[in-house]
């Protein structure tokens, strides 16, 4: 088995899998993304990733009450702080609600 696939197998877990490759890969790269505004290049690493991944899953528990189970929906064009709202959907065990910003807008009919 490879590195890799030793290293998930291992992992109980999406959360500690998450954690495991942000402090364990913590000076690699990640990504590397264009700053908003400035157009400047941005390297980030997996401990950068998984400090905003952390700070933003305690806001959402902390300061909104989200609990494990809660639907969240992310809507945004593809970008570093899209991966980091879904790897926060992991971390808080909350569920995903993916919607595409691209989909033709329809009202919803609201049952009575």
């Amino acid at each position: 088995m490879s590195e890799l696939g030793s290293f998930i197998k291992q992992a109980p877990t999406v959360p500690v899998l998450l954690r495991r490759a942000f402090w364990g890969f913590a000076e690699q790269a990640f990504a590397t993304v264009r700053e908003p505004g400035t157009g400047r290049l941005l390297h980030m690493s997996y401990r950068d990733v998984g400090a905003r991944t952390e700070a933003l899953a305690a806001a959402l528990t902390g300061k909104l009450g989200l609990a494990a189970g809660t639907p969240i929906g992310i809507l945004s064009r593809n970008r570093l702080e899209w991966l980091v709202a879904d790897f926060r959907c992991a971390l808080i065990h909350s569920i995903l609600v993916i919607s595409c910003h691209r989909l033709p807008f329809r009202r919803a009919s609201l049952p009575a």
